[in-house]
């Protein structure tokens, strides 16, 4: 059996209190959220009086980096919540919706450009104006974005948060896109005025492969997918035990920091009840030492044949 981290497979390994863990995406998102709405006034100011498309496609970027933050602000703090009758499972899905809001608003906006860039490209537009200090505001726009990327991945890895880790993909590409138009710009100073469609259409590209690395986790968490490798590496080790004649099946499930694991185990009859209430706990520690941060449910049912079928599982049958 190949040997998987639970941290590199599925995110993030370490486990803090909720408290503090709550606090620190707090802080994360609403920090973000300030940092966009500067952000974008400046790149949209300097995009009218420019003329440029690829600017003013930007600065419409950055207007739903401030939607997003404010969603991804409502989903870290209601994820925090502790169950209830209602959400029995808790309220991690809500940062996988927040990330999946983003997909689809990162999508609409690429499309947008994408049509203004085509149709720019067609019929024409203004002549692009280039000041100096354009470019120098501008390549600090970019670090901002740029460290403000990194800030939320590290979060995102301390808490688990998959809406704060959405969103670093996104600035990551924000910072990415803006050099492209930073050096559209830079080319259209030097006379290159057909530099500034070329800035908008990459500018379009980033949005569009950004929706695709923000979509994909979140569609996994909705339909509580698990990386087939970490699901083979929780099989095998609880099947790899002595007292485990069968695993009968496997659910497992990642919602934001903590993953929820069920399964069902044959063991061995001569168990007494005392000693099979025992095996199950200790199954059940074994997987969330594996796991990180996990909630299991062990349920076992005797099996005289200890150790002959779990030497040749059948995975479509026993994990589902």
């Amino acid at each position: 059996m190949t040997e998987v981290s639970a941290t590199n497979v599925a995110g993030c390994g370490q486990t803090l209190p909720a408290e503090m863990r709550a606090v620190k995406k707090g802080r994360a998102a609403a920090l973000s959220v300030v940092t966009s709405a500067a952000l974008t006034a400046v790149k949209f100011f300097i995009g009218i009086l420019s003329g440029s498309l690829a600017l003013i496609a930007d600065a419409l970027q950055g207007f739903v980096d401030v939607v997003i933050g404010i969603v991804t602000y409502h989903a870290v703090t209601s994820s925090e919540k502790s169950a209830d009758a209602q959400n029995t499972y808790g309220r991690e899905k809500v940062e996988a919706m927040a990330a999946f809001f983003e997909c689809l608003l990162l999508s609409a906006i690429s499309l947008f450009i994408w049509i203004t860039a085509f149709k720019k490209m067609l019929v024409g537009g203004p002549q692009v104006q280039v000041e100096f200090w354009f470019i120098a505001v501008i390549a600090s726009a970019i670090c901002a974005d740029f460290g403000r990327s990194v800030y939320l991945r590290h979060t995102a890895r301390e808490t688990g948060s998959l809406a704060l880790s959405a969103s670093s993909y996104h600035f990551l590409a924000d910072s990415l896109s803006s050099a492209v138009v930073l050096a559209g710009l830079m080319f259209v100073w030097l006379g290159f005025e057909t530099a500034d469609l070329v800035a908008t259409i990459s500018v379009a590209a980033f949005l569009t492969y950004s929706a695709y690395k923000v979509g994909s986790p979140a569609v996994d968490a909705l339909l509580d997918r698990s990386h087939p490798a970490l699901s083979w590496a929780v099989y095998g080790l609880i099947a790899d035990e002595s007292s485990v004649a069968e695993v009968r099946q496997l659910r497992l499930r990642k919602a934001s920091h903590k993953y929820f694991v069920e399964a069902v185990v044959a063991l061995d009859a001569n168990l007494t009840f005392a000693e099979a209430a025992k095996e199950k706990e200790r199954l059940a520690r074994l997987v969330e030492d594996r796991l990180g941060h996990a909630e299991v449910i062990v349920s076992a049912v005797p099996d005289s044949r200890c150790g002959e079928a779990a030497s040749n599982p059948n995975f479509s049958t026993t994990v589902q």
